[in-house]
C-alpha cells in the first residue's frame, strides 16, 4: 500500500507541472481542498488515538474530489493513518485519479 501512495505522489509532482496551465481559480480549489484535506487526515487520526468518535470516509472522498489527493496521500503516509484499511483505500484510489484527469481536462475544454 505504501507503493501505491508512493505512486500517487509521483503523480502528483507530474501534475503539479500541468498547473502551470490551469487556470488561477482552479488552483485556488485545489489548494484550499489541499488544506482542508491534510486537516481532515489530522483531525480522524487524533480521534482515531483518542478513541473519539471518528470522521466519516465521505468527507475524505470530497476533499479528494475537489483536488486535494496530492495532500492527502502525504498525510496518509505523515500521519501513519489508514494504511491498512483497504476498504477505504481502493475507492479513495479511483477518486484520486477520477481527480487529476479532470483538473487536467477542465482547462483544455474550456
Amino acid at each position: 500500500m505504501k507503493k501505491l501512495l508512493s505512486l500517487l505522489i509521483a503523480i502528483s509532482a507530474v501534475a503539479a507541472w500541468y498547473y502551470i496551465w490551469t487556470p488561477k481559480w482552479l488552483l485556488e480549489v485545489c489548494y484550499i481542498s489541499s488544506i482542508a484535506a491534510v486537516s481532515i487526515v489530522a483531525i480522524d487520526k487524533f480521534c482515531a488515538v483518542q478513541r473519539w468518535s471518528r470522521l466519516p470516509e465521505w468527507l475524505f472522498f470530497i476533499a479528494t474530489l475537489a483536488g486535494g489527493w496530492g495532500a492527502m496521500a502525504l498525510s496518509f503516509i505523515v500521519f501513519n493513518h489508514k494504511h491498512n484499511k483497504h476498504a477505504f483505500f481502493w475507492p479513495w484510489l479511483v477518486l484520486s485519479i477520477v481527480s487529476a484527469a479532470a483538473i487536467y481536462a477542465i482547462p483544455r475544454y474550456l
